[in-house]
């Protein structure tokens, strides 16, 4: 855990990212505390960089903000912050080696007694040698050190630096943005919970009547894909924040990165038909 988060009631307002992000670290500042290391998941479109940057930002400017024109604000824009860090691989096209995660940890160490924020974008490419040496540094947290990570998905991690991070999930760029256009009650998103479904629907009807007025099939299948997704990650704050319990016992988490897969399957041609067979399993999953 490190310092206190600034007191101000606009906190993270200028930083782009989804308002269910911001949300949340809005939320830890009224607890007082982050943790050392937060893992970003999510699609390249997702603002995961953007968001880090801002956050990271806001930690040194005065008005918790950032506010854009304050001498720490600038330094971060032009990426010479003292206490700000970003890892960049060190060719075109390659991946952060593991040099640059020593040297990181070096300097952390060195650096005991000052607050210092590390970014470290697509983690996932990542060497297996590098990703131990971050799994060094996360073991052996600094007490005054912020780690942010990023990856498209867990899937390609060590299961031991995902356990050593808090993840947020970022969708993406959403049909319906943030908002949820589906009533959240109607029986037609609970009738793939019946057992006899199949027998009774045929899922290209089902799906008509889920989103009628949208004749294209596929995106059909990404209003329904994207309606679950905000309101699962909403579903997600609540837990994380407010000890709210996981509906049917699921992870929010598990849940959601089920749906960005299927909607990033969708962004790259696959059978609608195939996303729409899966898209129901998720929504009875969903109900249950």
């Amino acid at each position: 855990m490190i310092r206190p988060l600034p007191e101000t009631p606009a906190f993270l307002s200028l930083v782009p990212g989804p308002e269910v992000v911001r949300e949340y670290f809005r939320r830890c500042r009224a607890r007082e505390r982050l943790s050392h290391a937060y893992l970003f998941t999510g699609p390249s479109d997702s603002g995961k960089i953007a968001f880090a940057r801002g956050l990271a930002s806001a930690l040194f400017c005065p008005t918790g903000e950032p506010c854009g024109v304050c001498s720490s604000c600038a330094a971060a824009e032009h990426g010479n912050h003292a206490s700000i860090h970003e890892l960049a691989p060190a060719k075109e096209g390659g991946s952060i080696d593991i040099a640059q995660v020593r040297r990181l940890s070096q300097q952390d160490r060195r650096s005991r007694k000052g607050f210092l924020v590390w970014i470290l974008p697509d983690i996932e490419r990542m060497s297996p040698s590098a990703m131990n040496a971050l799994l060094k540094t996360l073991e052996e947290p600094n007490a005054g050190a912020l780690l942010l990570l990023m990856a498209r998905s867990v899937g390609t991690l060590l299961p031991t630096i995902v356990s050593r991070c808090h993840r947020v999930p970022f969708p993406g760029r959403m049909q319906g943005g943030d908002a949820s256009e589906l009533d959240p009650q109607s029986e037609l998103l609970a009738l793939p919970a019946q057992a006899d479904f199949y027998a009774r629907h045929d899922s290209r009807e089902w799906l008509e009547q889920v989103a009628p007025g949208v004749s294209n099939r596929r995106e059909a299948v990404g209003v329904v894909l994207d309606d679950l997704i905000g309101r699962t990650h909403r579903h997600w704050l609540r837990v994380e924040t407010e000890g709210e319990p996981s509906s049917g016992g699921r992870d929010p988490l598990e849940r959601l990165e089920q749906l960005l897969g299927l909607r990033e399957d969708l962004n790259r041609n696959v059978n609608a038909d195939l996303v729409l067979e899966s898209l129901i399993v998720e929504c009875k999953k969903s109900v249950q």
